[in-house]
């Protein structure tokens, strides 16, 4: 059975929607959340925005039960309710899935919403469903969940050529592919961070330390502190070294005029593609550290990180082979999650001379005879997570598709989907 989603909102409806929602769900399920995610940002500082990002929903519902509780109801005002877009669209569609289902698929897609707010990862997967939902509901197709009668893949549109099409969605973070995720860098950057101010203050030129550690950091608190001294130490003798555990320490000079520009107070706002230019590395964790003439650039990774795109195409593959019929087109609708500020553009962009990275890899992906019934794949930037409100986007993001029309599965109301 199709269901219904919301794909576009107006402002006076959203007091009465919100109402329904947090009738539905319940207020306490973000306010837990959102008071969790502030005590541990109280504990420990470094993490503060990590921890923002990944818990931007149940922030943004929080304030808004607060601008609730203030007026008495939520405010129609578009002022106010503006940086909640992504939140309210969230809500509206979640609610319109619910209130349009039986019991038995609005029970389950009530869990998954609680589910969502408790844990991030969830959240983001179930963003990347109606993300991709509206926009087939946009193109006047129908669509269902599979999975409320046991389905493995994560959307059916039911009226699509003479099969129908199987949607499989995936959100991937920056931390794809990496031995060393966000998260693990940021905390072993504080144990270092002081020190390297310390120093940072009296240079007048740019010095890179990149760390390369055989596999992970040290799981034990201890053993981190006691690895971050050792660089520390060697950091200050300025010279690279290989350390007895094979952990390869590397020091040297950059012209720090290149990042001084990108130095707002002690935060970088230049871009990744910089970074990796003057460290000789690829899409890893930086920290920073600038004074008024010089300053640290830090990089910490593993010895066994994969390409990222190389795990991207590589959880397709899986993805491909195991997780959806062989006897239906398939179509795989990824999010970026980690990516804004354009960096999906900087990775897809077809401006230049040569193909890019992500066309090569998704041109050999789709050649592949062994999964001929993939007909294509959408790359988006988390921008484009919202229904319109009052007929405008509040977040345009990029998108980038490739499709393989010279599947066996292929229709050609198939095109119409990569217009």
């Amino acid at each position: 059975m199709s269901q219904i989603i919301q794909v576009e909102l107006h402002t006076h409806e959203i007091p009465r929607m919100f109402n329904r929602f947090c009738s539905l769900v319940g207020e306490d399920t973000w306010l837990t959340r959102a008071k969790k995610v502030k005590s541990e940002i109280k504990g420990n500082s470094s993490l503060s925005a990590l921890l923002r990002e990944e818990n931007m929903m149940a922030l943004s519902f929080s304030a808004l039960s607060s601008l609730r509780q203030t007026y008495g109801v939520l405010p129609s005002d578009v002022k106010l309710l503006q940086p909640f877009y992504m939140a309210l669209g969230f809500a509206a569609q979640a609610l319109s899935l619910m209130e349009n289902s039986d019991p038995q698929s609005c029970k389950r897609i009530l869990g998954r919403v609680k589910g969502a707010f408790r844990n991030p990862d969830d959240m983001r997967a179930m963003q990347v469903e109606l993300l991709a939902a509206t926009h087939f509901t946009r193109k006047g197709f129908q669509v269902a969940w599979p999975e409320a009668a046991g389905g493995r893949h994560d959307i059916d549109v039911v009226n699509l050529g003479s099969h129908g099409l199987q949607v499989e969605c995936k959100s991937v973070s920056n931390d794809k592919g990496r031995k060393i995720h966000r998260r693990e860098a940021l905390e072993f950057f504080s144990l270092i961070e002081k020190g390297l101010r310390a120093v940072s203050t009296k240079l007048t030129t740019g010095l890179i330390l990149v760390i390369t550690v055989p596999d992970r950091l040290p799981t034990q608190f201890s053993a981190r502190k006691q690895l971050g001294s050792r660089i520390l130490e060697q950091f200050m003798l300025g010279k690279s070294i290989e350390l007895d555990d094979s952990t390869d320490i590397r020091i040297g000079e950059f012209d720090f005029s290149l990042v001084s520009e990108k130095m707002v107070g002690n935060t970088w706002r230049g871009d990744h593609a910089l970074v990796d230019a003057i460290t000789g590395t690829i899409n890893r964790e930086a920290m920073m550290i600038g004074g008024e003439s010089g300053g640290v650039l830090v990089v910490v990774q593993s010895r066994k990180d994969d390409s990222f795109l190389g795990s991207l195409f590589g959880m397709l593959e899986t993805s491909a082979k195991s997780q959806v019929s062989k006897t239906k087109p398939v179509l795989f609708f990824v999010s970026f999650h980690g990516l804004q500020g354009g960096e999906l553009k900087e990775v897809g962009d077809e401006t230049g001379d040569q193909p890019t990275a992500l066309r090569v890899r998704a041109s050999e992906f789709l050649n592949r005879t062994d999964i001929d019934h993939v007909v294509g794949v959408h790359f988006a930037d988390r921008g484009s997570l919202v229904p319109r409100v009052d007929s405008d986007r509040s977040h345009v993001g990029n998108v980038y598709s490739f499709k393989k029309s010279y599947s066996p599965y292929w229709e050609d109301q198939l095109d119409s989907l990569f217009r």
